[in-house]
């Protein structure tokens, strides 16, 4: 049986169009946000919390850090909006250490979390990864 399509999976809302914009840039290697704005989900004015803001709420997390994947897609989500993680946490593109993304990428990005949450993980995280993700990212945001 072969994998059914976002659309089959989700019911319609911004959810499935996430799921449908991860599904093209995972087959076509598109970039994440000409995607993202072609389809004509893309915020028209992101914006992204304070370095200070969301190093805080990074240090709260690593408190509470555990062998849970949930607070591990909230790290690396935050990390990743202050250049220190080396693959972005939605599309698990390589991105290098000192890259910030802008607010534009961070809110296409988030897309593509959404997306794995709805499709259910990906070969290297389950859905608490990418739900924690999700949560962060959507936080840094300022949602």
């Amino acid at each position: 049986m072969s994998t059914p399509l976002p659309w089959q999976v989700v019911r319609q809302g911004p959810s499935s169009f996430s799921c449908i914009a991860l599904e093209i840039v995972e087959h076509t290697r598109a970039d994440v946000l000409a995607v993202v704005q072609a389809m004509g989900i893309a915020h028209p004015q992101p914006t992204l919390r304070t370095d200070d803001e969301i190093m805080q709420r990074a240090d709260e997390l690593n408190k509470l850090r555990d062998d849970g994947d949930y607070v591990g897609g909230q790290i690396h989500a935050l990390a990743w909006t202050q250049g220190l993680a080396e693959f972005t946490p939605g599309t698990r593109t390589e991105w290098g250490k000192a890259r910030r993304p802008t607010p534009e990428q961070a809110n296409a990005e988030h897309h593509m979390i959404t997306g794995r949450v709805y499709l259910g993980g990906d070969k290297f995280h389950g859905r608490d990864f990418f739900s924690g993700a999700d949560e962060a990212l959507w936080w840094a945001l300022g949602r």
